[in-house]
């Protein structure tokens, strides 16, 4: 995707700081700023970073399958955000069969240039500090940045916006009964043994006669119900 241009890779815990340095710098330098996360159940620069004065457009699309997203870090990302216009704030509904995952923040600066950072984070504690993650920060063509945009504007488009409204009635999921654990720990579930009746081979000689039969008969029966 970056056509010769240079790649840095971020592999964490390694350098989670650099993570962190990256969103700060899109937030001080970017003109324009498009965001997808997954989860959000952190919003750290609610005092220590502004979005600077020279940003006309910012659009985050927010995950919001099985309520891991948090009601206060959306709270904080609202509040954090300057109530002008094209600047907009949304959550993508959990649906059946489909999850919202990307992990993607896209900008363009004062001097034309487009960036990406695309990855494994989401805007959790955990991916910003501690997790094992590896995300990627390229500059990218303006072609290439345009595609990016158009596909989280689509998202936005399926999504809702979110508001003091939208949070009170937004229900997440109980963590406290959430816990980590490490798999050698874990008991067996229970013992099941496979029955191994002794008349086995007549019972699946009768089955196979079963589906043979139906087989034969299928186009038949199929007819009867059209």
């Amino acid at each position: 995707i970056t056509q010769g241009r240079q790649m840095q890779v971020l592999i964490s815990p390694i350098n989670n700081p650099n993570l962190n340095t990256i969103y700060e710098k899109a937030f001080k330098e970017a003109t324009e700023l498009y965001l997808a996360t997954a989860f959000l159940t952190n919003w750290s620069w609610k005092s220590k970073v502004q979005l600077n004065g020279r940003c006309k457009k910012f659009l985050a699309v927010i995950g919001t399958s099985f309520g891991l997203t948090r009601k206060k870090a959306c709270s904080d990302f609202l509040n954090w955000l300057p109530s002008k216009p094209n600047m907009h704030l949304k959550a993508y509904p959990a649906k059946p069969g489909r999850t919202f995952h990307p992990k993607v923040l896209a900008w363009k600066e004062a001097d034309g240039k487009c960036w990406l950072l695309v990855g494994s984070s989401n805007l959790t504690s955990g991916a910003m500090n501690e997790n094992v993650e590896m995300n990627t920060l390229s500059e990218i063509k303006e072609m290439q940045y345009n595609a990016i945009v158009r596909w989280i504007t689509n998202c936005s488009s399926e999504s809702q916006p979110i508001t003091k409204q939208w949070v009170e009635n937004y229900k997440e999921a109980d963590l406290k009964n959430y816990k980590s654990v490490n798999i050698e720990e874990q008991e067996e579930v229970f013992d099941f043994k496979i029955p191994n009746p002794d008349d086995y081979k007549d019972v699946l000689e009768y089955r196979r006669c079963q589906c043979k039969h139906f087989a034969e008969q299928k186009e038949y029966i199929l007819n009867l119900l059209e």
